[in-house]
């Protein structure tokens, strides 16, 4: 049993306990006659402040709770643009575009949604440091009239649309975000989606209940629980116990079990993201280009993927997947498992006798503390002493914003499906830190290279940008790539309407589920 299991089990045993005293008391699964959607989680959310959370946990939540003016459709295999808040909207200029909204519309306190709110919304997004680089583009909004909002942009930007339909873009009620702004993000959000905030136990579940008052098609249930459950085998168990209806993030190893069991029904599709070792490039000795080619040569990661994740995905050559569009990473070689070339490249680094050093993952992601533990031992055959440090999400995140680590391991997920959202928050040097450049990576090329991305409208020439980048990046090594993503979640077999989409958590995607 690995290190820590046991204190893991205790602590999802008394976070059940909670959840039986605040979701329900005694009733049993049957007993609740379907009004509650149940989901396993290994993240709650952060905030309730969509403009301040780009994490897991609060992505999912948020999405019920917020609409955003666009969204994500996934159909027949492809993806496309629909109006969401906005009924429809027309493309002025390059750089300029008119939002034209749904009247009637109701935030969950009453008041209507009005332009204004779309201008308080997306203007203070753009200067948000969790997702700015999202709407930095955005110039100003002009208010026209009660229905009508003008989108003005610094720059042309090809995949605007894109972008809008992250929930970092959601439309929030300007009125109760002024009144209290802590307490808006802590435990009273307002925002016009199908669920309102019900109840948020740290550590142990949030609930959200039914909008009555929806602008769109209702949810078959009445509330919408995410349970916390750290251990991806306890979330598969519960589900095939009938206690929650969707697991997310089952392990690889219980894939065959999850097949084998008529009441569970496996999900899975590729997924666009990209697990990563990252290095702190501002701190010796990973700012040496040579220490960071060593690593990535001493890591084995067929091993990797054969033992711990069971083939599930496949092994990344680059920091995007074919699932996004501008990938080139079929063009992009791997870095071979090299021992020999990894020392010679410590050598070339100035630490023949190697050096120490930790690598921080999350507690919510067993897959990367089972990595991290198979690096102590790959690592000391070039002289490295690598410390495992596994630390709750949270804290987590608010070190990569402090630049507060060396190594680490963590995934990036693409959830608008362009090339711009994979890379820019990633690599430009704008984004340090909270804005998504964990790894502090600064090149004035791939910056100047990524604002032209982001201006250019050609699409061929767009394309042509994002290779350079992504051959810039492969070259510099601030991430060694080690795996493109599978979604891997189980419903229970009775459970109709819910789907995977190769984004991440989009409109629709829970809000269908029925039984």
């Amino acid at each position: 049993m690995r290190r820590g299991k046991v204190v893991i089990v205790a602590i999802l045993l008394m976070a059940a306990l909670v959840f039986s005293v605040h979701a329900g008391g005694g009733r049993d699964r049957a007993s609740q006659a379907r009004d509650t959607l149940i989901v396993a989680n290994a993240y709650l959310p952060i905030t309730f402040d969509p403009s301040m959370g780009n994490d897991s946990g609060s992505l999912n939540a948020n999405r019920r709770i917020f609409n955003t003016l666009v969204y994500h459709v996934f159909e027949n295999g492809q993806l496309r643009i629909d109006p969401l808040l906005a009924e429809s909207w027309d493309i002025l200029a390059p750089d300029s575009y008119r939002f034209n909204l749904r009247r009637g519309v109701r935030f969950h306190n009453g008041d209507e949604l009005k332009a204004s709110d779309v201008k308080f919304s997306l203007e203070r997004a753009a200067v948000s440091p969790r997702v700015g680089f999202l709407v930095n583009m955005i110039d100003h909004v002009q208010v026209v009239d009660d229905y009508t909002a003008i989108v003005n942009l610094r720059f042309p930007f090809a995949p605007f649309l894109a972008n809008l339909s992250h929930t970092g873009a959601a439309i929030i009620n300007e009125r109760a975000f002024r009144a209290n702004p802590e307490q808006f993000a802590l435990n009273s959000p307002v925002g016009t989606g199908p669920f309102k905030y019900h109840e948020f136990i740290q550590g142990s579940h949030v609930t959200l209940i039914r909008n009555e008052d929806y602008w769109g098609p209702r949810p078959a249930y009445q509330y919408y629980t995410t349970r916390l459950i750290l251990d991806a085998s306890m979330r598969l168990i519960e589900v095939e116990t009938g206690n929650i209806d969707i697991a997310l993030g089952i392990n690889p190893m219980d894939v065959a079990m999850a097949e084998r069991n008529p009441n569970v029904n496996l999900l899975r599709i590729p997924f666009a993201t990209t697990s990563y070792v990252g290095f702190n490039m501002q701190r010796e000795p990973f700012n040496n280009v040579n220490v960071r080619r060593a690593v990535a040569h001493a890591i084995d990661r067929q091993a990797i993927l054969t033992n711990i994740y069971h083939n599930v995905g496949g092994l990344a050559h680059g920091p995007i997947n074919d699932v996004v569009w501008g990938s080139i990473a079929a063009q992009l070689p791997l870095y071979e498992y090299n021992l020999s070339l990894a020392r010679e490249y410590m050598t070339r680094a100035g630490y023949p006798n190697g050096f120490e050093a930790s690598i921080r993952v999350s507690s919510a992601a067993p897959a990367f503390i089972d990595i991290a533990e198979f690096l102590q031992s790959e690592f000391r055959q070039i002289g490295i002493n690598l410390r495992v440090e596994v630390i709750e999400i949270g804290t987590l995140l608010e070190m990569f914003a402090a630049g507060d680590v060396e190594m680490f391991i963590i995934n990036w997920t693409t959830v608008t499906g362009d090339a711009d959202y994979a890379l820019f928050p990633s690599f430009h040097s704008s984004n340090w830190g909270a804005g998504g450049n964990r790894t502090r990576y600064s090149n004035p090329r791939v910056d100047e290279l990524l604002v032209a991305g982001r201006i250019e409208t050609n699409m061929t020439r767009r394309l042509e940008i994002y290779a350079e980048v992504q051959r810039l990046i492969h070259d510099e090594i601030p991430w060694v790539f080690l795996f493109t993503g599978e979604a891997l979640h189980a419903t229970t077999s009775v459970l109709r309407g819910f789907s995977l989409v190769p984004l991440g958590d989009m409109h629709h995607t829970y809000e269908r589920a029925h039984w």
